[in-house]
This record gives C-alpha cells, structure tokens and sequence, in this order.
C-alpha cells in the first residue's frame, strides 16, 4: 500500500522472504524454542528487504 508521496515498496521480495523464513521455520520446528525478525525494512521497489534485527532461540536439549 503507498501513502502518499511514499515510492512503491518491494512486495515481491516481502513476500519470498516471508516464505523463505517460513520454510525456515517448519525446517526447523523441533529445535527452536522461538523466532523473530524485527524489525524488517522494506525498500522501495527493486531494492529489496532488510533484516535489521533477527532472533533465534534454540531449545535445550
């Protein structure tokens, strides 16, 4: 969605990315305790997305 003067955002790598950290996630369901990326900066369209801070918790075994 533009607001606006704001450019046109990189929703097709939104959406891979989501994806792909989903794929992550399901990979990964029985080691991890919790998981977050936070925040996610999405760029204008073409520039892609930015993982500015992420957090993995893994269980303990």
């Amino acid at each position: 969605m533009v607001w606006g003067d704001q450019p046109k955002t990189d929703s097709e790598q939104l959406v891979e990315t989501v994806m792909s950290f989903e794929k992550f996630v399901k990979r990964n369901i029985h080691h991890l305790a919790g998981c977050e990326i936070n925040p996610l900066i999405v760029r204008p369209s073409g520039k892609g997305v930015v993982a500015a801070d992420a957090l993995i918790m893994m269980k303990e075994k």
